[in-house]
């Protein structure tokens, strides 16, 4: 009996120690998509006065919020075309650090997210301010729909 439970608890423990990674890296990725989804949710609906470094900046503090890694002054890294234009593409990844499955050489889990934006009010652009809330409110759940299936293109409504 001895030797069965001594054959058995180091299977047994690398599979929890690998359960507790997945389980990490399932946790972070939710965290991570949702930081990406409101990233992606306030620059689109940024106003045509901001300027780009601005933007650049308040979209890279709503993933650094969702940053999966934990470890203290890391960034989720942030490529973003010119956030100025009416179409923007935004990618972003992150890497969540493994504990047990180190030991089969994946140091690290990593996440990627990627969007093409339709800005709602891009600089030279005339905002229409008389659209009422109940279609603004319509086209932001379609576009949080199309964004949970990994597509963030979508028309703009609001010319």
């Amino acid at each position: 009996m001895a030797v069965t439970f001594g054959l058995l608890l180091l299977p047994t423990l690398v599979a929890v120690g690998i359960g507790v990674d997945v389980a990490r890296a399932y946790t972070a990725k939710l965290k991570f998509e949702a930081a990406f989804n409101n990233a992606a949710l306030a620059l689109s609906a940024s106003p045509a006065d901001e300027t780009a470094a601005a933007l650049r900046a308040r979209v890279q503090g709503y993933l650094d919020i969702g940053n999966p890694s934990g470890a203290p002054r890391t960034h989720v890294e942030m490529r973003m075309s010119d956030p100025l234009q009416p179409v923007v593409a935004m990618a972003a990844s992150a890497a969540v650090p493994t504990t047990m499955l180190q030991l089969a050489g994946v140091k690290n889990l990593n996440l990627r997210a990627a969007a093409q934006i339709v800005r709602q009010h891009p600089p030279g652009s005339r905002a229409d301010h008389g659209n009422d809330n109940d279609s603004r409110w319509q086209d932001e759940q379609r576009m949080l729909h199309s964004s949970r299936h990994g597509n963030w293109l979508r028309e703009d409504w609001h010319r």
